[in-house]
């Protein structure tokens, strides 16, 4: 069986995922493989949630540190999106959880209607605007993402982040990454992988 979501452009041909088809144990194995294969790996080596907690920390306050003086809106009155995602991040490593998931939730709902990310965006959240390419963008939401699940356990928002990581990898195969993005996109994809299978073995 082959993982077949995210085999195209997933910014050209948009996947809906919808009525899929429940495939058990063979299709946990095609996925593994799938995201195996994007880290030149050969098998899987499972790690702690506080390990993987971590590593997707460390890669959130390198963002927080880069982007320290960044405007939530431009001239225009768009919201930024990295910016409103590294406020999202700073309410999680503060504590305030509730209000990092309010944020996070309206991006999360944005997502899932389009299936893409765009840098800007009506306040609060509605309407997006600019490249929907934006590589780093989908990286920085992936991370929240999977920060966010390993604090509340959503699986919307477990699911939000398999949507993303699909589209990541259609998007820019492994070998066209430079060394900073490869180094997000592995620690982003080994938590991904790390919390599908924990998941997989707490359900079986």
């Amino acid at each position: 069986m082959k993982y077949q979501y995210n085999g195209t452009d997933l910014i050209d041909e948009r996947q809906d995922y919808m009525y899929s088809k429940f495939e058990g144990e063979n299709f946990i194995d095609a996925y593994l493989e799938n995201r195996l294969t994007c880290l030149n790996s050969s098998s899987f080596q499972a790690v702690s949630v506080e390990d993987i907690e971590s590593k997707v920390v460390t890669e959130l306050e390198k963002f927080l540190e880069l982007d320290s003086e960044s405007k939530l809106e431009n001239d225009v009155g768009l919201l930024s999106t990295k910016c409103f995602l590294l406020n999202i991040a700073k309410s999680f490593l503060l504590g305030d959880k509730e209000k990092a998931i309010c944020n996070l939730d309206l991006l999360v709902h944005r997502f899932e209607v389009s299936k893409k990310i765009y840098p800007y965006y009506e306040s609060p959240v509605k309407s997006g605007s600019g490249s929907d390419r934006e590589y780093m963008l989908y990286l920085l939401m992936g991370l929240v993402l999977a920060y966010s699940y390993i604090k509340t356990e959503d699986l919307q928002h477990l699911s939000t982040l398999l949507k993303i990581v699909d589209t990541i990898i259609s998007i820019k195969p492994r070998t066209k990454l430079d060394h900073a993005e490869f180094g997000i996109f592995e620690v982003l994809v080994l938590s991904e992988v790390n919390l599908v299978e924990r998941l997989n073995v707490n359900t079986c």
